[in-house]
Parts: structure tokens; C-alpha cells; sequence
């Protein structure tokens, strides 16, 4: 079985090559822009990914002089495989090469609401969409898993991934404080899910 996502801004169009009982499996991106190739593959991260994401990751947060805590704050980002399909959910990478250049995450915190976790996109490839395609693989997860709405929470200072959430549709509520070794502060943003792809 397989069906054609498009995505908000029309320059992707998603097919997915197979569904499983949790919903997308793998599917591949296609008019992605010039840094990638032609043809990209998003999939539902396996545990071999562990260290490649971290990687990535890592790189993301030492732009801002942060490092992962994958004991501490992080721990989903320690085996992102197991530890979001034990608890429900899905965790996705975008592959091109053979290397992972960005990935994102649906964890179901009730049974109204999905959290979008880990929306990392490496620098070379940002200004591309990715980021919005990335949210949108998530709201429409949770509209397949019949949830309410989408919710996640973000470092401040991310302040354009803090834009592309409002552009999306998501409202800022609340900050919560992690008591990290960086002592990060996150926003709050959620949306209500709507019967159709925005």
C-alpha cells in the first residue's frame, strides 16, 4: 500500500513506499533542491543509527556551545530506535549518501496529543524545507494515529526553529527550565490537528 504526501510549500512530494501498523515506514523525497541528491530517504531510524545521529546532533548543538546529554536531558537521543518505537512512537532520519542529515521524532504523550521531538537539520542543507517537512511528517502522523494535536518544546534559543513552528501554525505557551549543565530554558509550542493536511 502506498499514498503521495504533498508537502505545505508544494516543492516536495513524499511517496511512501510502505506503511506499517504505526504508520510511515520509509518513504522517499523527491525536489529536495540542489545540496542533496535527487532522491532522498527518509526511514524509520534502525539502532545501527545511534552513533550517526548523535553525531549530527552534537554538531547542531556545539553551534551554540551545547553538548548532548545523553544521560541526563538527552537519553532519548542515546538509542532513538528503541526507545521511541518502545513507547509508541517513531523516529525518522533523512538519509542521503549513506550519511544522516536530519531526523525527527513522534512520541505519544497521551491519547489526544503527540510530542515532535529532535528536529535536527545539518547546516549545509538548511533553507530548504527540510525543517518544514519534518514537522509536517509529524502532524500527519499524528493525524493518521488519530491524535489531537502536536506539542513540543524547544531550546530558546533556537529562534528559527521557533519561527518555522509559528509559521506552521503552533502557539507559544509556557517555558520550562532543565536544570542542565547549560541551564537551558525550552518555549513551549503546540497545534491542534485539523481532519486535512494543512
Amino acid at each position: 500500500m502506498g499514498w503521495v504526501f504533498r508537502s505545505c510549500d508544494h516543492t516536495a512530494i513524499v511517496v511512501v513506499v510502505s506503511i506499517a501498523d504505526k504508520g510511515i515506514r520509509q518513504c522517499n523525497m523527491l525536489g529536495i533542491g540542489s545540496k542533496l541528491g535527487a532522491r532522498s530517504v527518509v526511514r524509520t531510524a534502525v539502532p545501527a543509527d545511534a552513533t550517526a545521529i548523535q553525531h549530527l546532533v552534537n554538531g547542531i548543538f556545539g553551534e551554540y556551545g551545547l553538548a548532548i546529554a545523553v544521560d541526563g536531558v538527552d537519553e532519548h537521543l542515546a538509542q532513538p530506535a528503541g526507545y521511541f518505537h518502545a513507547r509508541g512512537g517513531e523516529f525518522w532520519v533523512v538519509e542521503d549518501g549513506g550519511r544522516i542529515v536530519a531526523t525527527v521524532g513522534a512520541l505519544p504523550n497521551d491519547s489526544e496529543t503527540v510530542e515532535l521531538k529532535a528536529l535536527y537539520v545539518y547546516p549545509s542543507i538548511r533553507r530548504q524545507g527540510w525543517g518544514r517537512r519534518l514537522t509536517k511528517l509529524v502532524m500527519d502522523y499524528a493525524r493518521t494515529t488519530s491524535k489531537k494535536r502536536v506539542l513540543l518544546w524547544s531550546d530558546t534559543r533556537f529562534t528559527d526553529a521557533h519561527r518555522l513552528y509559528r509559521g506552521l501554525g503552533f502557539r507559544q505557551f509556557g517555558r520550562r527550565e532543565l536544570h542542565d549543565l547549560y541551564n537551558s530554558s525550552e518555549y513551549g509550542f503546540e497545534c491542534e490537528q485539523t481532519d486535512s493536511p494543512g
